[in-house]
């Protein structure tokens, strides 16, 4: 299996790749390894997250909360 890294940088957010990857692929497993997490970044992959059988999200050092 090959792997992909890529860093948010000018335009190349996880969001846009997501939104690049599953429009030309049929995707069953999605892995994220992300350092930092926000509600709001979530907010905006949760719905691409659904065309995956299987996602799993696994994050660095600094999470904040839904309040």
């Amino acid at each position: 299996m090959s792997s992909k890294f890529f860093t948010n940088q000018d335009n190349n957010t996880l969001e846009n790749r997501l939104k690049d990857i599953l429009q030309f692929y049929n995707v069953s497993y999605l892995e994220f390894l992300i350092g930092y997490l926000r509600i709001s970044g979530f907010a905006k992959i949760a719905p691409f997250l659904d065309k995956a059988l299987k996602a799993r999200i696994l994050v660095g050092i600094n999470v904040d909360s839904k309040r």
